[in-house]
């Protein structure tokens, strides 16, 4: 990496902390509470170098319940949305001439994927004003790599390729997280599935962490469907041929069980519909122009 590269990555970072400070002191007002998720914490937690991860956004949490105040209290503020998903689970909003948006977020995920909640994440949380310099909620440990690995096996899953596989190694060596309690906990969230698949094909150039991965393996409670599902996902993912279809079809059964799995088929008939509504409506739009 060249210094000019660095450098900026470095004025990212400086930034992306000034973004979210200045939501989370906008929505205090309003006594709602933030909780910082995947760059802008992790950048803080695991990686010693200010320019060695580079930030795009700043992604948040804020309270289901909470969402649409915490949405009005920004565009009140100044900020304007840029782009809401039609499950509604995320909305971008920016500043005007920043160039970093901030990603609100009511769920982890626009169908239903795993047990991992937004609400219980705040519930295992504890309040930080030293880390950011204002008070967060930060979740816990266990809770974040559960989100992490989420995160870069869904992105996998949609788009062929990890999204910044090494944030799992680093945050795992960084936090000494337990195999034992690591396994345990994405068993509890639902993520026993997603674990078979994503540390098993992830990138592993850290020995410590092809070590940790292998024993948080060995130590999710035994499942003969997961291993026989997470198996045929595997080959799907990797196969040279890789059919769109079949790949969708593996992900929806990745979640932990049968019932889990047709609701995520039935909230996801939901929002292909409202994006099938959305361009009909813009399409209408631009006709009448």
């Amino acid at each position: 990496m060249n210094v000019s590269e660095r450098a900026r990555r470095f004025g990212t970072v400086v930034l992306a902390r000034e973004v979210l400070a200045d939501v989370a002191r906008v929505l205090a007002v309003h006594h709602i509470e933030v909780m910082p998720l995947k760059g802008v914490l992790i950048r803080e937690l695991a990686y010693q170098d200010p320019g060695e991860r580079g930030l795009l956004d700043v992604d948040v949490a804020i309270r289901p319940a909470e969402f649409r105040r915490a949405r009005a209290a920004l565009v009140s503020a100044g900020y304007e949305v840029e782009f809401e998903q039609p499950s509604r689970f995320e909305v971008s909003l920016r500043r005007s001439r920043s160039p970093l948006s901030v990603d609100l977020h009511r769920g982890l995920s626009a169908t239903r994927r795993f047990r991992l909640t937004i609400d219980a994440m705040f519930a295992r949380g504890r309040a930080d004003s030293q880390l950011f310099g204002v008070r967060v909620v930060l979740p816990g440990d266990y809770d974040f790599f559960a989100h992490l690995l989420a995160h870069t096996t869904l992105h996998y899953v949609n788009e062929g390729q990890w999204h910044r596989p090494q944030d799992l190694s680093r945050f795992a060596r960084s936090r000494r997280l337990d195999v034992a309690t690591c396994a345990e906990h994405l068993d509890a969230c639902g993520l026993a599935r997603f674990a078979r698949v994503a540390l098993v094909l992830l990138p592993r150039e850290d020995d410590g962490f092809r070590e940790f991965a292998d024993d948080v393996l060995r130590n999710l409670r035994p499942d003969s469907v997961a291993d026989t599902i997470a198996s045929i996902a595997r080959a799907a993912y990797t196969s040279e041929t890789r059919s769109r279809w079949r790949v969708r079809v593996l992900s929806v059964l990745l979640n932990p069980t049968l019932g889990d799995a047709t609701l995520a088929l039935a909230e996801a008939a939901v929002w292909r519909a409202r994006l099938a509504a959305m361009a009909l409506g813009s399409s209408i739009r631009a006709r009448n122009l």
